[in-house]
């Protein structure tokens, strides 16, 4: 009887204790997700393990975190009760909460798990101000859906549709997950593709919504009707001419950095003025951060270096509660 030896028995070793860690996170995250339930706060959760329930295999989707929705008044509220549970907050960064507005916090579970809380789909001020997402509309089309852990309930379909997109193409729109997000939804339910438009226009984002969906029909092979690509786009940005730039810029040539095909597409608005508002928010952050700053999406400087103490948290926080910035 023969053993394994050399590379191949310790790269099976390697896979093994991969495997055991990913189903011990996968038993923290159902843990987590059911403390989350329990809780004395209402909440709705976007993407992630939501998303993996329209894959005909969901543990093919992987995400690293829970993104939950509460509204701005639940947020010292929920906060507290994670907190209660033996999570904590993690962020610091309080000048910059208060600066750029945000539209979100994070916290880490007791079983490890990081949670984005949110209590706005777009989490900077200057973005939101480009566009026009109303929340309202979020929380009064609501689904349940089941994940490990328990009932949870989520966006409609039609508004998962125009957030996934949303969010995808102020990424830049060029990650194959999030066409393959996009290829899932579309593949596992009935699209009222009207409603879609309609909401993307009511949201300011038809345009964002459009290039989105028009990479994920043409690179992620999603089943997305050329027409509502199409009536997303409006002229003169025709899908000739997203497809024209796609070919000088290909999206699948970016990576986390920067790119030609992520930065017009980030900067993309309905309208002219919203452009320009985009592009003065990317300008401002190229002056505070240098060309990185300019051509990257991540908060600079990070959430977690500490700054403004405790008076700048307590005035963020009440801003929030407030509701001024949504």
């Amino acid at each position: 009887m023969s053993t394994l030896t050399g590379p191949t028995a310790a790269a099976q070793a390697e896979a093994i204790t991969a495997a055991r860690r990913a189903a011990i996170r996968r038993l923290g995250e159902s843990a987590d997700v059911a403390m989350l339930v329990a809780a004395p706060f209402d909440f709705f959760m976007v993407k992630g393990p939501v998303l993996a329930t329209s894959y005909p295999r969901p543990a093919d989707r992987r995400y690293n975190d829970l993104d939950i929705v509460v509204s701005p008044r639940a947020v010292d509220n929920a906060i507290r009760a994670i907190a209660d549970l033996g999570g904590h907050l993690l962020d610091a960064n309080w000048e910059a909460a208060l600066r750029d507005r945000w539209g979100q916090v994070h916290l880490r579970m007791p079983h490890g798990t990081l949670v984005d809380l949110h209590w706005h789909l777009v989490n900077m001020g200057p973005i939101r101000d480009t566009l026009a997402v109303d929340m309202a509309d979020a929380w009064r089309d609501l689904r349940t859906v089941r994940i490990p852990g328990g009932q949870v309930q989520t966006l409609s379909v039609t508004n998962t549709v125009v957030h996934v997109a949303m969010h995808a193409a102020l990424g830049g729109a060029w990650q194959r997950r999030w066409f393959a997000d996009i290829a899932a939804i579309v593949g596992c339910h009935d699209i009222d593709w009207n409603a879609v438009v309609a909401r993307a226009r009511d949201w300011g984002v038809a345009r964002l919504t459009g290039v989105a969906l028009d990479r994920s029909r043409r690179i992620g092979r999603a089943n997305v009707p050329s027409a509502v690509v199409a009536a997303l786009l409006s002229r003169p940005l025709t899908p000739a001419v997203v497809g024209r730039l796609d070919r000088w810029w290909p999206p699948q040539a970016s990576n986390h950095e920067w790119s030609p095909a992520r930065l017009w597409t980030h900067l993309l608005r309905d309208d002219v003025g919203g452009i320009a508002h985009a592009v003065r928010w990317r300008a401002t952050r190229r002056l505070r951060g240098g060309v990185r700053g300019f051509a990257h999406g991540r908060t600079m400087p990070l959430e977690m270096e500490p700054t403004g103490g405790d008076e700048a948290k307590e005035r963020f926080l009440n801003a929030v509660h407030a509701g001024r910035w949504c």
